[in-house]
């Protein structure tokens, strides 16, 4: 008698859950300490000083746009003050993420390729989430509903909700991170195609009309805190001008930075998994005509676009692929799907399918779990808190007035840690600068911030190679101070300022302003 296995998807809901919590309590250990470092400790500092009454971009600066620094200030306004807010946040998001991206596959796929999708999923994200706190990580549950409401319309019949429902999707994926918006970008495309194709151009007018009210209404409510405190143009500057930097790359490096993604992806067989899948629709010639290959079509389409917007800074940090991840999914659910044809054929098929399949999800079961425990395991051995005796130096002696500058902070921590206002809106510019052009805009401006700013304590936490405030540059090829401005500036901080005590283990340097005479 054949393998009748048939699970409830309640009790994989359950499951695929406690694997998400498995993988990010890796972070949850130490207060959360590990999830202040960073791109993450930068969020959590703008949340905090926005919180504090600060207006981001202008007072308090960052280049990235400002829906992730509103969600860290809302979760440090949860736990006050505590990182393991944003990390329980995250989590959430990414448990939404799952269940959308395998009950949607479950919609317009059998039941065991959705189950076999989402387990694969669980086991990609956990070698891309560098840390929970990233914009890719917010946007991907957002990613997942628009795809599906867009097979909605091109499957079930459309209805003027959508649109306006995709325009709010939109704008929300643009204020994370602007190049998170392929899968808006793939709505407006295949819209604008499927409906000249039924020739009802009068439908595309009118879809466009609603997509882009609902894009522009709420990405001005998301920038109405930027908007009213009048930074709008430090807005502009921050996460388009600055970053337009990232995209001054040789040609060379998009595809390096293409290539890194697949390895990086490729855990338990998912590029292979995607190549598969991409060959079949070629060898098919799948056609939009056939509502059956839509599906697959739309997912290979989408995975496309998330490879061209992941590749156009040319870098290639993990984090960097997570949005690859839904298309991933999606295409092996199609992939999985199509096997399921081919078992089905004859019983002997049947009888191969059900106990092959019943394994493969055992295996990735246990993947995960050991795979989390594991690194919980290793955060527990391996942490050790490098500068807390620099932290705990200044708590001492700082008084609720004074003013703290933490210069060149790479980990990003210490400013978050200390919670004081900074001294400077310029904190964090100089270990993200990648050009000498942006050095010299930005380099005179921040130590005038900090002349002007008097803080009683500066933390030169420069990395080798960075610039650093007091110290002379090294022989090695530092990026060297240049303008006169900048020189005299330093000239004169340097005067102002004496050394104090240097980290044990870090060697972190507090240099503390003299009292007047």
């Amino acid at each position: 008698m054949p393998l009748d296995f048939r699970p409830k998807l309640a009790y994989f809901q359950i499951l695929l859950a406690v694997l998400v919590l498995l993988l990010f309590a890796r972070w949850l250990p130490h207060q959360g300490l590990p999830a202040a470092q960073g791109d993450s400790g930068a969020f959590l500092y703008a949340g905090q000083q926005l919180n504090g009454g600060l207006a981001l971009y202008s007072e308090v600066w960052d280049h990235k746009a400002p829906l992730v620094h509103y969600l860290n200030a809302l979760s440090l306004r949860l736990t006050p003050g505590r990182p393991l807010g944003v990390i329980v946040l995250a989590c959430l998001f990414t448990l939404a993420f799952c269940w959308i991206t395998v009950l949607g596959a479950r919609r317009w796929t059998a039941l065991w390729p959705a189950i076999l999708a989402g387990f694969l999923l669980v086991n990609i994200l956990p070698g891309l989430t560098v840390s929970p706190n990233f914009a890719e990580i917010f946007g991907l549950p957002f990613q997942a509903a628009a795809f599906w409401l867009m097979m909605r319309e091109f499957l079930s019949g459309p209805k003027a909700l959508y649109p306006a429902v995709q325009g709010i999707f939109a704008a929300v994926l643009f204020a994370l991170r602007p190049n998170e918006i392929a899968v808006s970008v793939l709505y407006m495309a295949v819209a604008a195609y499927h409906y000249f194709r039924v020739h009802d151009r009068r439908r595309v007018a009118i879809w466009s009309v609603l997509f882009g009210a609902a894009f522009v209404a709420s990405t001005l409510l998301l920038l109405l805190p930027v908007i009213s405190r009048g930074a709008l143009g430090d807005y502009y500057k921050a996460v388009f001008v600055f970053n337009r930097e990232y995209s001054r790359t040789p040609i060379i490096r998009h595809f390096y930075a293409v290539a890194v993604g697949a390895l990086e992806v490729s855990s338990y067989g998912a590029s292979l998994i995607a190549a598969a899948m991409s060959a079949l629709l070629i060898r098919e010639r799948a056609s939009w005509s056939d509502k059956s290959s839509r599906f697959a079509m739309l997912a290979f389409a989408f995975l496309l676009l998330e490879i061209l917007f992941s590749a156009i800074s040319g870098m290639a940090f993990e984090h960097y692929f997570l949005m690859w991840t839904l298309p991933l999914a999606l295409m092996a659910a199609a992939f999985f799907e199509r096997c399921g044809r081919l078992f089905s054929l004859s019983d002997g098929g049947r009888r191969f399918a059900a106990p092959t399949v019943v394994g493969a999800c055992a295996l990735l079961a246990v993947s995960s779990t050991l795979g989390s425990v594991r690194a919980v395991g290793e955060t527990y051995v391996k942490f050790i808190d490098k500068r807390a005796d620099v932290v705990q130096f200044v708590r001492q002696r700082a008084e609720p007035s004074d003013r703290v500058f933490v210069w060149s902070d790479r980990l990003g921590d210490l400013a978050f840690r200390l919670g004081l206002k900074p001294a400077s809106r310029f904190f964090s510019t100089v270990p993200m600068l990648h050009s000498q052009a942006m050095f010299n805009e930005f380099s005179a401006a921040a130590l005038t911030d900090v002349e002007k700013r008097r803080p009683r304590f500066v933390i030169d936490a420069a990395a080798a190679g960075d610039l650093t405030l007091f110290s002379p540059p090294s022989a090695t090829g530092e990026i060297r101070w240049e303008g006169a401005d900048a020189v005299d500036a330093r000239s004169r901080l340097q005067a102002a300022y004496s050394l104090v005590y240097t980290g044990h283990e870090s060697g972190v340097k507090v240099y503390e302003r003299a009292a007047p005479r």
